[in-house]
């Protein structure tokens, strides 16, 4: 008895002067510095944020459909898609009624997690199905989820930053900071791009009431994560484990599809209701429930509520049912009414809003409305379609090969792996079982139409050929990619392991993506800034250029200034004191409606306006690339800005007058 209590008391010492040691030696060695122990506590508080709202998301869709047919994995993908699209609506409607306040975002999240800790606890339980088939995935499975995990890591380290990709200071945070500095949900008519459908954006909103912008990113990014979860469990479901990291890959393989979630977008929401239909489909043929094809109107409407091109989604869902009412006969019309008048109620909010804040429930298309005239609209949507028609004769290998992100056109890069093994899905299907035809019948059915209605609008509008517009078809195609290595993976050839090569040479492009998303995310400084290495201001003006300097000086001015920006539509950095030119057409606009240089200013300053930024940069693009201006348009420009007070420049790409 006393030996072990000897042994205890020594055993106690050890600890205590092995403790002692390190306590003293990190008091003065300390490895982090306050600065960084406060920025990395930020960060962990802004995903955790982040991950309460999709974990309400998931809670509310668990308690509404808990036994969904599907792989864990998957099922928490379906369950947390219909929460989020719940959510939004709610955040719309107590924007109108109520308005917006941080203690009305606090109390939602609070009331919320009581009232669905349990189905919370449901949901999050799900995911251990990762660690399944990380086991399952083979050698190659866990090379490819090694490479996800990695780009996934990076990319949150730029969500994590303070945002400043275009789109997100145009209008998917500037709408969200418009509705936070108003408490409410606010009509804005110095935006055209608010009569845009808004299901991101209100969670954005809330998300910012809880944190600010950056939070709202990393939400974004979570919306990603949701989606490549479910495409994983789904394909693992039907196909396999290594076909299903294969998918994952596969759309993660191009440089603008791994950091499109960084950038506080709203791309992952039409992944996501894309791979929501699919499912939803495949369920309602596997088990011939009318729900199912309810809740594919519901992600079909979601998609159009996120985006007006997710709408090629009922397209191509209503061209799916048409053929099994080819098929089977007329019964399948009371199924096409049940998607229909689904996707009608779950999109309706937003076709309402528009017609009472403007009369047209399309704003700002089609019809003439308030900020939007025959004139106007005619310079927004007549813009000529973007290259030749053999650009879009090969639509899917224009798209890859000449797709670079940023760059006219496409504008976006997704990678070699979506056409190059999707083309190989259909190989053999009779040898499948008739579960995986469905799936693949489905896929197709999406991918294919979905492709074709691409191609067809790219010539009504330069506008429309951006791959981005159509993200909500990309589940289907990573899908096809998934199903296409599966079945070279069991193609029998003498002497020739196809499989083997294959596999060896899909991880060559994710690897090459991998190491572009590496270095896209060291070169922004994104992690530099994170380690307190960088400051705010610096990692702004490394990303933004002479753009926050700008932002900064009209922040500076007398709280009475009002800015109008001419070829300058990021508005996010200088809100309220600013309106922005966000489809560069402002100067057309107020040269016709008062002619010369003196009536021109006299109407700036009759609607209030004391300040003008010219982005000179934006002035010398468009003058080269836009055919809508007349060299009557620049004089007159020109004429204006001499008879003005000598600016504040800002490098060459700005320039700020004071309107006398």
């Amino acid at each position: 008895m006393k030996r072990r209590l000897s042994l205890t008391l020594w055993g106690a010492i050890v600890l205590f002067w092995f403790m002692l040691v390190l306590l003293l030696y990190y008091y003065v060695h300390k490895p982090i510095s306050p600065t960084q122990a406060s920025l990395l506590a930020q960060a962990c508080g802004r995903v955790l944020v982040g991950g309460a709202v999709i974990g309400l998301a998931g809670g509310l869709g668990a308690w509404i459909m808990p036994g969904v047919g599907l792989r864990p994995l998957a099922r928490l993908a379906y369950q947390a898609g219909v929460g989020l699209g719940i959510l939004a609506v709610g955040v719309l409607m107590s924007g109108v009624l109520i308005g917006y306040s941080p203690l009305w975002a606090w109390g939602m999240v609070f009331a919320l997690a009581l009232l669905l800790r349990r189905h919370i606890w449901e949901w999050g339980r799900q995911w251990k199905d990762l660690a399944a088939l990380w086991e399952a995935g083979g050698r190659l499975g866990r090379c490819l989820a090694v490479c996800v995990g990695l780009m996934l890591a990076c990319t949150l380290l730029i969500a994590l930053a303070p945002p400043v990709k275009f789109d997100a200071l145009v209008y998917h945070l500037a709408l969200p900071k418009v509705y936070t500095q108003a408490g409410r949900f606010a009509f804005t008519g110095e935006n055209i791009f608010w009569g845009m459908p808004q299901t991101a954006e209100m969670l954005y909103t809330w998300v910012w009431l809880l944190d600010e912008a950056v939070t709202s990113a990393v939400l974004g990014w979570m919306v990603g994560v949701i989606t490549l979860a479910g495409l994983l469990g789904y394909m693992a479901q039907r196909w396999g484990a290594r076909p299903a990291w294969v998918s994952s890959a596969a759309l993660l393989s191009g440089l603008t599809l791994a950091l499109t979630h960084a950038w506080a977008y709203v791309d992952g929401w039409l992944m996501l209701s894309g791979w929501g239909v699919i499912v939803s489909l495949d369920l309602w043929q596997t088990e011939r429930q009318p729900h199912h094809l309810v809740l594919a109107g519901v992600f079909a409407g979601i998609a159009i509520s996120t985006k007006y091109t997710g709408s090629v989604l009922a397209l191509v869902v209503v061209v799916y049912l048409l053929s099994a009412l080819w098929r089977e006969g007329k019964e399948i019309l009371k199924s096409m009414a049940l998607f229909l008048l689904a996707l009608i109620l779950v999109s309706l909010p937003w076709w309402v809003k528009n017609l009472w804040a403007t009369g047209n429930p399309l704003y700002p298309f089609v019809f003439t409305s308030p900020f939007m005239d025959d004139y106007r609209l005619q310079l927004y949507q007549g813009l000529p379609p973007w290259g030749a028609i053999q650009d879009v004769m090969l639509l899917p290998v224009q798209a890859t090969v000449w797709g670079v992100e940023g760059a006219p056109g496409f504008s976006a890069s997704i990678g070699p792996l979506l056409l190059g093994l999707g083309v190989f899905a259909a190989l053999g299907a009779r040898s499948l079982k008739a579960i995986q035809k469905e799936a693949l019948s489905i896929a197709l059915w999406v991918a294919l139409p979905g492709m074709f209605i691409w191609a067809v609008a790219s010539r009504f509008s330069r506008l429309l050929i951006q791959t981005r517009l159509y993200f909500g078809l990309f589940p289907a195609l990573a899908l096809l990619a998934g199903v296409g290595f599966w079945r070279i993976a069991n193609l029998s050839l003498p002497r020739l392991r196809l499989g083997v090569i294959v596999g060896a040479l899909l991880l060559l492009p994710v690897v090459f993506n991998l190491w572009e998303v590496g270095v896209f995310t060291v070169h922004s400084q994104a992690p530099a800034l994170l380690l307190g290495l960088q400051d705010e201001k610096a990692y702004l003006e490394k990303n933004l250029g002479w753009y926050t300097v700008a932002m900064e000086e009209i922040n500076a001015l007398p709280t009475f200034s009002r800015v109008l920006m001419l070829w300058e539509a990021r508005s996010l950095y200088c809100l309220p004191y600013c309106d922005p030119d966000e489809v560069l057409d402002r100067w057309l606009l107020d040269r016709r409606k008062w002619g010369d240089p003196a009536h021109i200013l006299e109407g700036w300053r009759s609607e209030g306006y004391t300040h003008l930024l010219v982005y000179r940069l934006g002035v010398d693009f468009v003058r080269q690339s836009d055919d809508r201006f007349q060299p009557a348009d620049w004089h007159t420009l020109e004429l204006l800005l001499n008879g003005l007070p000598a600016p504040t420049r800002f490098g060459e790409a700005y320039e700020l007058y004071t309107l006398p």
